[in-house]
C-alpha cells in the first residue's frame, strides 16, 4: 500500500535524485564491452553475465540516460546503425527500416549532441519514411505498403524534434496529422495518446510546426483522468505488436511500455502536471521504491528490468524535477527547518507548556494563589507534552 510522502515535497525530490543515481549505476553495470572496449547494451539491465545479446533499443536508451549525466557517449552512439559510413558491424543496418529503431538511433544522436546528426544515414532514412506527408508506419520496407501509425509517428517526431539542421517543414504535415488524430475523440488508446502528447509537446518546445495547443489540452485532460483511475501500486505494462515484412518471411516485432510512466511523462511534458499533482507524486513515490529495491522497474510481463523501461523512468524523474518550482528563500528556510527531526517534537512540547502556563495564570488570577488542582493540571500538561513528543518521535521514524 502506498504511504504518503511529506506534503512539503522536499523529501520526495531527494528520493528521486537518489533513484536517478541508482538507475545510472544499474545501467552502467549492465554494459557489455566490445573488443574495442566500447560500451553496448542488451534488452535487460539484469540479464545474466553470460548473455551476449546487444540491441538498438537498449544501447540507444542507455546512451541517452548516461549522456544526461554528463558522460560522453559518442563512441557508443557511433556504433549504432546509420551513424557512420560504413556502418558498424555491431548492429544490422536493416534495422533502420523499422521506424521505432531508427527513431531510437536519432534520439540518441540528439542526446549526445552528435555533430552533423542531420546528415547521418539514420536521420535521412527516418525522414524519408514519411507517408504522404501524414506520418510514419511501423516500417519502411520498399515495395510494402504501410499505413501511418500514431505510435510510430510519435516516436519519429520525438526523435527528430531534437535534431538541428533538418528541414523542419517535413515535420509540419505529420504534426498536423497527429493533432487531428488526438482531436478525433475516442479513436486513440491511452498509450498512443500519451506518446502523441509527448511528441506535440517536444515540437512546441523546439518551435516546430503548428502550436497544437487545443490537441495538447484535450489530450492532457483525458490522460489526467486516466492516471487518476489507475493505481500506482501496480504498474500496467502494455505490449504493442507489429509485422515487418522481409524477403521470404515476416518478423513479428513487439514492444512493451510501463503505461503509467508514459502517461505521467506526457502530463509533465505538456505542462499539465499541476492539475494531476497528487497522482504524479504517488507515481513518483512508487517508482522510487522500485528503484531502491531492485535498481530499476521490474516488468510484470518478463520479470526483468528492461533498459528501455529504465530510460522511461529516468525521463519521468527528470521532467518531474524540472516541473517543480524553485522555492523562494523563505520557503527554502522553512523546508530546511521542517527536515530537522527534533523541531516538530519541540513545538508539540512547547505548545503544551504554554497551555500549562495559561492554566496557572488563570488559576492564580481567580484564587490569588495556586490550588492543588492547578498544580495537578500543570503537571498533567507537562507529562502529556513529554509523552506526546515521544509518541510523535516514534511515528516520525516509521
Amino acid at each position: 500500500m502506498w504511504e504518503p510522502f511529506s506534503g512539503l515535497g522536499a523529501d520526495l525530490d531527494q528520493q528521486i535524485r537518489a533513484a536517478r543515481r541508482k538507475l545510472g549505476g544499474s545501467i552502467t553495470s549492465a554494459a557489455r564491452l566490445t573488443p574495442a572496449h566500447v560500451m553496448v547494451w542488451g534488452q535487460f539491465a539484469d540479464a545474466p553475465a553470460r548473455a551476449l545479446q546487444t540491441g538498438v533499443y537498449g544501447t540507444s536508451t542507455a546512451a541517452m540516460l548516461l549522456a544526461a549525466r554528463g558522460r560522453d557517449m559518442t563512441s557508443t552512439v557511433r556504433l549504432l546503425p546509420g551513424v557512420t559510413e560504413p556502418s558498424s558491424a555491431e548492429f544490422d543496418v536493416s534495422d533502420l527500416l523499422i521506424t521505432h529503431k531508427a527513431s531510437a538511433v536519432v534520439e540518441a544522436l540528439s542526446a549526445v549532441r552528435y555533430p552533423g546528426a542531420h546528415a547521418t544515414a539514420a536521420c535521412l532514412t527516418l525522414l524519408s519514411g514519411v507517408i504522404d506527408r501524414q506520418g510514419w508506419g511501423h516500417h519502411a520496407v520498399p515495395g510494402e505498403p504501410e499505413m501511418p501509425s500514431v505510435l510510430a509517428t510519435s516516436h519519429a517526431l520525438i526523435a527528430l524534434a531534437g535534431i538541428e539542421g533538418i528541414d523542419e517543414s517535413l515535420l509540419e504535415g505529420p504534426a498536423l496529422w497527429l493533432s487531428g488524430r488526438i482531436l478525433d475523440d475516442g479513436l486513440l488508446g491511452t498509450l498512443e495518446l500519451a506518446f502523441a502528447v509527448i511528441a506535440l509537446a517536444k515540437l512546441r518546445t523546439a518551435g516546430i510546426g503548428p502550436e497544437g495547443s487545443e490537441a495538447l489540452r484535450r489530450g492532457a485532460n483525458v490522460l489526467r483522468a486516466t492516471l487518476r483511475r489507475m493505481s500506482a501500486d501496480s504498474i500496467v505494462y502494455e505490449q504493442v505488436h507489429y509485422w515487418v515484412p522481409k524477403p521470404g518471411e515476416q518478423r513479428n516485432h513487439y514492444m512493451t511500455f510501463p503505461l503509467q510512466v508514459v502517461v505521467g511523462t506526457a502530463l509533465l511534458e505538456s505542462g499539465a502536471g499541476a492539475r494531476a499533482r497528487s497522482s504524479l507524486r504517488e507515481l513518483a513515490g512508487r517508482l522510487c521504491r522500485a528503484v531502491e529495491a531492485d535498481g530499476g522497474l521490474r516488468s510484470s510481463l518478463t520479470e526483468r528490468i528492461g533498459v528501455v523501461d529504465a530510460g522511461l523512468v529516468d525521463r519521468f524523474f527528470a521532467v518531474y524535477l524540472a516541473a517543480q518550482p524553485a522555492p523562494r528563500w523563505r520557503r527554502r528556510m522553512f523546508l530546511r527547518l521542517a527536515r530537522v527531526r527534533w523541531l516538530p517534537r519541540t513545538l508539540v512540547f512547547l505548545g503544551l507548556v504554554v497551555v500549562a502556563f495559561w492554566t496557572w495564570r488563570v488559576a492564580s488570577g481567580e484564587s490569588g494563589g495556586m490550588s492543588a488542582a492547578s498544580v495537578a493540571n500543570i503537571v498533567f500538561a507537562l507529562v502529556t507534552g513529554v509523552l506526546g513528543s515521544m509518541a510523535y518521535s516514534r511515528w516520525d521514524r516509521r
